[in-house]
This record gives C-alpha cells, structure tokens and sequence, in this order.
C-alpha cells in the first residue's frame, strides 16, 4: 500500500494494531505509542505532546509505504524499514532496503547512543533502570504553554489492569553524532541559552545560622580586592529559606528576608550595593508551588498556593534579585513550571535565571554512603530549562573524577545536558584547586565554598546541617574571611578563572552553537574523534575537548605525572608552555604543579578571546577581539565560526545572531587569516571593532606582516596600533590590528 494513510496536524500517524500507533517525524525519526486508555479514541490530541517532546510546531508530512501480513506490520521511509510483530509489539529497525539490521544492536551503550541510533522513552534511554515511570503522564497544553496542566495519573499501584497511561519510545538514527544531536535537539527541544553573564563564575554562600548580610558583603569584596572574577552569588537557605531550630534547619518553611539579611541595609538597598560591584544575586528555593497535580512530583520540602508563592518571588525579583536556585529535587516538571513563569514575567528582553538540581553523583556529601546511581532522575524534557547542579556530592579525589566522566561524558554531554556543575569543594586545597579548574573549563562554572580561595573543607559544618532531621551538634562560629597561613588554591582559581573569561567570545559561540544544533559544549574522544581507534570506544573517558579547539584533562588525583592521550590527525600545544607534540600518541605529562591545568590546542585552532576582565557585562559587545591561534601545517587549512548575539534578550531564538568565519590557510611560503565577512546581525554589534592576532608555533619571525593592503611595522615588545612583535623564546607573533567596519571583514597574511 504506497498512501498515506492518516495524517494529523502535528505529524504522520501510521495506525499499526488497535492502541498502537506509529508517528513518523522524519524518515529516519520515528515514536512507537501504545495507549491504555479506555474509550473509543485512545489517542486524544491533548496528549499528542508529552514532556519529553518540546517542538510544538507541526512535522512536515513524511511519505512512507506500510504492508502487513499474519505476523507483522511494516513501514517503510526513504530511510528506514520499521517491521513490528502484532502479538508482542516488539520491532526492528533496517535500513530502508532492508539489507542491514539498526536496531536492536550489540554495541555499547555511550551515554543515550549505541551504533549510530538511540531509543528512549520518558524516563530513561534503552530501558534502563531509573526511578522515573516510563510512560507519558505530562503533556503540553497549547493554550497554557506549559506541561503541568494536561496530566494523566500513572495505574494504581500493585494492579494487574494497567489504564489511564500511554507509552512511548523515541527511535532516532544518525548514523553520525551529529545528525543524531540535531534531531534530538528538534523533537526534544534545544536547551535555553543562558545569558552571557551566566558564563561567568557562581559563587555560593552557605554559612547556614551564622549568615549575615555583612558576611555576604565581606565575600563581595573580598573577590574584588582579590582579583577572583566572578559574577553572581548564590545565597544558601541562611538568606530566609529556612527557619532555625534546635533540631537544624527547616528547609522552606520562609519566603520572606531572615533578620540577618536586613540590617544594616534594607535587601533591595543591598542587592543594589552588589549589583553596583557588578555582582547579580540569586537565591535558593527548598519551596515550590503548588500547581495543579504536583503532588506526584518527587521532593520538595514545603510547597504553598501558587499564588502566594508567586508573589513573595515576584517581590524578591523587583528587590533586585536575578534568579533561584531550586534546591527540589527530581522536579523536572516543578523546574520547569518556575523557569518558564520567570520567563514569561521578565517578558522577551530578559533571559530567566534558573538552577536545577540533576542529583548524579558517587557518593552523598553527608553520609559518605555509596548509592546506586540513577542516572536518568532528571527527565530528557529536562531541558526545558538550562541549568542544573549534581547535588551534594562527596568532595574527595574519586568523586571528582567520577563528576568529570559524568558531566563531560556519560551523564550530560552523551545525553543532551551542557549546563551541569557540582559543588566544587575539596576536602584538602590541591582537591579544592583540580576541581575549580575542572569548572572554570565546563559550560557552567560554580563553587559552594565559603572561602574559595581557602584550603581545607569550605563549607563548614554542612554535614550536621544537612541533617536537619536530627539536633545539629553546637559548634563555634566559621572563622571569619581573613587571611590564611596554610596552603591555599587561591591562585590557581585567579589563574584559570582568568583565563575563562578571556575565552567568553570562544564559549560563548560554543553555547549558541549548542542551542542552534544541539552539539554539546563539552565534548568526549569518542565524540569528536569517531574515526581514531583510540578514542572511538570511550577509551579515554577523563579527558575531553571544550568546544571544538582545546583538550582538557582534569587532573583528578594527588599525582606527578599523567598519561594523556593526543587524538591522531594534527599536533597538539601544551597553552602553557608552547611546546608542540605530534598527535596518536600517549604523553606521561607532568602535572605536578597544582596551580596548572592540562591543557592542549588543537592544530589549526582558533580561540577568539577578549580582554582581560573581572567580570561580564551581558549586553557589553567587546570592540577588540584577539585571535589566538595554532598555525596549521604548511599545506593545511583551518576554520572557526564566531557567533555572537546581544547576550540578554531571547532574540536568538528568532536567530537574530551574527556569524562571523575565521579562516586560516598555510601555503609554502605565508599564512592568510581571513575574518569575515559578517553575516546577520544583533542588537548592540559594535560597528568598529580592532582584531588583533597571537600566531604560536611559527617555525620563524616573518618577512612582513599585511593587514589587508597595509605593511605592518615591527616592534617587538611594544602594543600600538598597526603593528607586530615576535617572541623568539615563545615563538609567538603579537599582531596589533586597526579599527575596522565590524562587519566588513579583514585580512591578515603573514610571510
């Protein structure tokens, strides 16, 4: 039979068997639905869109062929052959001619995908074991806009007639990674951009009884007088959260300022004071409200009316403050609902400020029990909102080493999730310093130390406290933010803060290039390299490329010296040192010093970064880029793509976003550094902007320097306009650029 049988309004619906279905969304993405419900439609519209989908928008029609015989039914697109048995409903997916079997396979499972495809349903990847339930039980509602208000109840507990439920399975081919990120990016939705100043560094205060606003002002300016970039503070439960009593803590129980935080300046007088140092303030929530069947959302400490809830944030919000930090824990529809609220009160010219709680770690901070994990607690639709942190972890050595392979790897990047960060505290100051490096190099950077500069462990008595359901032991008051004689990681936090911040406009492209295509920031061997036998298997699951230029190796115990591997295809340049070392190879690198981070640039590649800076201003659009750079080899070429946007407003989501290539081509005799032309455009581009170059790896200085027609004047050492320096010792060529139209384009060729 070659027609199209039935086609609704949101995708190609192929009817199978009574209560099964099949929706083709694309000829080679496709949803399996079987429906328990009772009644002569058990595909309603209303739940056409369960949380796990996020594109509300129609799917074009999909052309297919569906046959059938006594045992199966099958389908067929341009892509694939989908066959499934009438009486199990179990199914396999071939090519469309039939000739190779996809699906199921017996390759590994590396974070949602296996041999080139994946299957997911609500609650977790390839069937497995998770505490969410697998069936649909949340669906959008197109004229609320949110998930929380069509809800079917899951089937009575111990019941042997199951109803009232529907279950889905999402089958997605690529082959490739990234046809596989970009379809998923699509049907499960893209997650939100944060803003620019989200980039920057959090920094959590968690003094619990003993917080003050003085004490928070003393952090304040201890950062500033220190050098330590950072942009936003995160007050813990002391800020009003919680009430105290002789048992702890009651997490929740207050939505209004606790008496500590409103003297000697009333709240919106100090947030204004912190926003005058360029700091923004967020607070966290162990309260959520309570919607519409929220009671089958997991933890929350305390829940109130939704209105009443409502208005206390909304008046927190006009005191100055940007944002919360939902300490609620497998709430992924509850996160949702307050991040999409947020949004739609800040309106369109103000992205909302939002942290989640993803619960993924080894070992709980307070009770250092090791529990099974559950990988999959948060939803896929989880990515209806951007930020979420990995819950009270231990802080040893084997922690953060399983929180690299998790975040960067298996648990987020493998899984469609950028934006996770951890607690980042260390037991010792050598774990406080390896793990604030590790941050400082993953898309959302966060520590939750009193002290970050300080050694030794920086929340202080956060076990007992933590254990609010027993009486916290009496202990003195945390010494006050003075200075320390131990051994401290301060810095090695100003070090590679520093550097992450100049790195903003090379992150920043990376995180609207996430948005755009789904690929995530941080990204494993087997990702990038897929090609290369020694990374195509996870074999190098500790190490990672941010972005698309830079190798990172987290150093995770207290070591000398580290094997690394350095993936085939190009040479590789240790940033710190210039050193060039030839690629499929493993190198025993010293890493004994504890205040450097491992770091490599790949052959060819381009950093755009800013000026040197203590903090990020969102809607500050830099004027002078430089270009730092890895000159490929003679006869090789390399490309970048800058993307830029106003770093505020939601407008990139109508691409109102500026894409500027970066092109380097290396002949026998010159290198041409081509920028440009711009295509698009934002609100707040600079119409003149200055680039200027850093060449490493040149094999000597140049003969000449031109920018575009212009000769370029050496002097070495100085920094004026129109001119170039060379670093014989480093073997690095500074080229000083001119103003030119931002848009226009420029070229740099050196000789």
């Amino acid at each position: 039979m070659n027609a199209l049988l039935e086609l609704s309004s949101y995708c190609t619906h192929v009817p199978v068997v009574a209560r099964l279905r099949l929706d083709l969304f694309t000829g080679r993405a496709f949803r399996l639905r079987m429906s328990r419900l009772q009644g002569d439609d058990p595909f309603p519209p209303a739940y056409e869109i369960p949380f796990a989908v996020g594109k509300h928008t129609n799917w074009a029609p999909v052309a297919f062929t569906r046959t059938e015989d006594d045992e199966e039914v099958v389908v067929t697109t341009s892509v694939l052959c989908i066959r499934i048995a009438k009486f199990d409903f179990r199914f396999t997916v071939w090519t469309a001619d039939g000739s190779r079997r996809i699906c199921p396979s017996g390759g590994p499972v590396h974070g949602m995908f296996k041999d080139g495809y994946t299957l997911f349903d609500s609650a977790s990847a390839f069937g497995e074991e998770n505490l969410n339930d697998p069936n649909a039980h949340w669906f959008f509602n197109p004229e609320t806009g949110r998930y929380c208000d069509t809800y079917l109840a899951p089937s009575p507990e111990n019941s042997e007639h199951r109803w009232n439920e529907i279950h889905d399975q999402f089958f997605l081919y690529g082959p490739d990674y990234p046809t596989l990120f970009a379809q998923m990016n699509e049907l499960v939705g893209p997650e939100p951009l944060p803003e620019k100043k989200a980039f920057g560094f959090f920094q959590t205060q968690h003094f619990a009884e003993h917080g003050s606003q003085q004490r928070l002002m003393t952090v304040a300016r201890e950062l500033r007088r220190r050098g330590i970039p950072c942009d936003t503070l995160i007050v813990d439960f002391e800020w009003g959260d919680a009430v105290f009593t002789d048992k702890g803590p009651r997490m929740g129980e207050s939505l209004d300022w606790a008496p500590n935080y409103k003297t000697p300046l009333t709240p919106q007088a100090m947030v204004a004071e912190l926003r005058a140092m360029h700091f923004d303030v967020m607070l966290i929530y162990h309260s959520a409200p309570k919607f519409p069947n929220r009671a089958h959302q997991a933890w929350t400490q305390k829940e109130y009316p939704e209105e009443v809830w409502w208005s206390k944030l909304r008046e927190r919000m006009a005191e100055g403050v940007r944002g919360v930090w939902q300490d609620t824990r497998r709430n992924d529809i509850t996160d949702s609902v307050i991040y999409t609220g947020m949004q739609k009160d800040l309106g369109s010219e103000r992205r909302a400020l939002m942290l989640g709680a993803y619960e993924m770690f080894r070992v709980r901070c307070w009770d250092n029990l090791p529990i099974k994990r559950w990988p999959w607690d948060h939803l896929i639709g989880a990515r209806r909102y951007p930020m979420d942190w990995v819950g009270d972890c231990a802080y040893d050595w084997d922690e953060l080493k399983w929180q690299v392979r998790a975040i960067t790897n298996t648990y987020g990047s493998m899984r469609g999730y950028s934006y996770i960060t951890t607690d980042s505290m260390g037991l010792d100051w050598k774990i406080q310093a390896r793990w604030l490096q590790f941050v400082d190099f993953i898309a959302f950077s966060r520590s939750h130390t009193a002290k970050p500069w300080d050694g030794g462990m920086p929340s202080w008595n956060m076990a007992d406290l933590i254990r609010y359901d027993k009486v916290a032991e009496k202990t003195e008051a945390p010494q006050e933010l003075g200075p320390t004689d131990r051994p401290t990681a301060e810095s090695s936090i100003r070090k590679h803060h520093l550097l992450r911040y100049r790195l903003l406009p090379y992150l920043y492209s990376h995180a609207l290039l996430n948005y755009r295509t789904g690929m995530p920031i941080c990204r494993p061997m087997l990702l990038v390299f897929p090609d290369d036998a020694n990374c195509n298997a996870d074999q190098w699951p500790y190490q990672y490329l941010f972005g698309s230029e830079l190798l990172v190796v987290p150093v995770c115990a207290d070591v000398a010296t580290l094997p690394i591997y350095l993936p085939a295809g190009g040479r590789w340049m240790d940033w710190w040192t210039g050193r060039v070392y030839e690629g499929a190879q493993v190198i025993n690198h010293d890493v004994s010093d504890v205040n450097v981070l491992p770091l490599f640039l790949r052959e060819g590649g381009v950093l755009p970064m800013q000026q040197e800076c203590q903090w990020i201003e969102s809607g500050a659009a830099p004027d002078q880029l430089c270009l730092n750079l890895f000159a490929p080899a003679k006869g090789r070429s390399a490309r970048f793509e800058l993307l830029e946007d106003d770093g505020t407003s939601l407008r990139y989501q109508q691409d109102e976003v500026a894409l500027t290539p970066i092109t380097s081509v290396a002949d026998a005799a010159s290198l041409r550094i081509e920028i440009g032309p711009t295509s698009g455009a934002y609100r707040g581009a600079p119409a003149q902007r200055t680039w200027n170059l850093e060449v490493r790896a040149l094999a000597a200085a140049p003969k000449r320097v031109m920018l575009g027609p212009e000769a370029l004047t050496r002097a070495d050492g100085g920094t004026a306009p129109g001119t170039w320096a060379w670093d014989a010792d480093k073997e690095i060529l500074t080229v000083c650029g001119r103003p030119t139209d931002a848009t226009a384009g420029v070229v740099f060729q050196i000789g």
